[in-house]
């Protein structure tokens, strides 16, 4: 949702609870306060996990990538020089895979490195 989105739903709130309490000063700036706080608030939690999507959509896309060479047998070295990735980060994902060698399942691999299980 952009920030232009977001200023129109608030601007139209406080047109509704204008017109709504016309002549009730102290509701309209009590409850005007209450839904900014609380519509503010809100608007800050989903563009949190909007950016958290991205960031995770972001490296599901770098696994899969990586993957997909491991099955073509590329080295780590070639891996993160074609993916213009640092050979460590490429390193400890093709660690991670290696346990499901030879197929390299995506969606396992996806699922070892993002939420990995502690022992």
């Amino acid at each position: 949702m952009s920030l232009r989105t977001k200023g129109v739903i608030i601007k139209e709130m406080a047109k509704v609870i204008r017109r709504l309490n016309e002549k009730r000063e102290n509701v309209i700036r009590k409850v005007g306060d209450i839904m900014m706080d609380s519509t503010l608030e809100w608007l800050r939690e989903y563009d949190a996990a909007v950016a958290k999507g991205k960031v995770e959509g972001k490296e599901e896309k770098l696994i899969s990538q990586i993957c997909r060479k491991l099955r073509k047998g590329k080295s780590v070295t070639q891996i993160a020089d074609e993916l213009e990735e640092s050979e460590i980060r490429v390193r400890v994902i093709c660690d991670t895979a290696a346990e499901f060698a030879p197929d390299y399942d995506e969606e396992k691999v996806i699922k070892a490195v993002l939420n990995p299980v502690e022992d």
